[in-house]
């Protein structure tokens, strides 16, 4: 496939896309270093929806790899001190656990997901994230279970680099003071897409 062609493909790609988020009310809320982060209302929720992207100069099996390896997500997912595959489906399923960790005295968080990555087409992967029901382990003390989630990643190879898009939403349980929520909804994302950035560009 000829390099104007992919091209074509990826405007063809992003065009839907926009005039989705901007009918779906996203609210840019960061632009920084080259990532955008932005939130959205949920109907009948009073949690918010976030959904952030950053461009990255990598492959696309390096990105994917990193993405469902729980062993080593705690490297980069904004305050993860722990993470580990649980269990190893299949090559582009895994099911993982990790753990938040949040301001004393206020209770850490953990859940367990399904990671499965979909090949939409030869240059785009979508890795949906989803509450794991079979196979779980228990909850420490002190640690509340993060149970209703939903998301996905989505990477996209645009020639010499990769556009890659998490979009989630999840309700943390327990009562959280609304500047914790309001701030992690902004800065976890973009924390998490940096370090993700400078893992995939500076490890080998």
């Amino acid at each position: 496939m000829s390099y104007g062609v992919r091209i074509l493909l990826y405007l063809s790609f992003l065009l839907p896309l926009s005039i989705w988020s901007q009918e779906n009310n996203w609210e840019l809320k960061k632009m920084r270093n080259g990532i955008q982060v932005y939130t959205r209302t949920i109907p009948n929720s009073t949690n918010k929806e976030y959904k952030a992207v950053v461009t990255v100069k990598s492959s696309m099996e390096k990105a994917v790899t990193t993405l469902l390896d729980g062993n080593n997500l705690y490297e980069w997912n904004h305050q993860t001190p722990e993470s580990k595959t649980i269990r190893k489906i299949n090559e582009h399923t895994v099911v993982i656990w990790m753990k938040n960790q949040t301001p004393w005295p206020i209770p850490n968080r953990d859940h367990i997901a399904r990671l499965e990555a979909e090949y939409l087409n030869n240059y785009t992967v979508k890795i949906s994230i989803t509450p794991e029901k079979q196979f779980l382990i228990p909850t420490s003390k002190n640690v509340i279970r993060m149970e209703d989630f939903k998301g996905f990643w989505l990477v996209v190879d645009h020639g010499n680099q990769l556009i890659i898009t998490q979009q989630l939403y999840g309700d943390a349980g327990g009562n959280l003071p609304d500047w914790l929520v309001n701030s992690a909804l902004t800065t976890a994302p973009y924390n998490t897409l940096l370090n993700l950035k400078n893992k995939l560009e500076t490890t080998p």
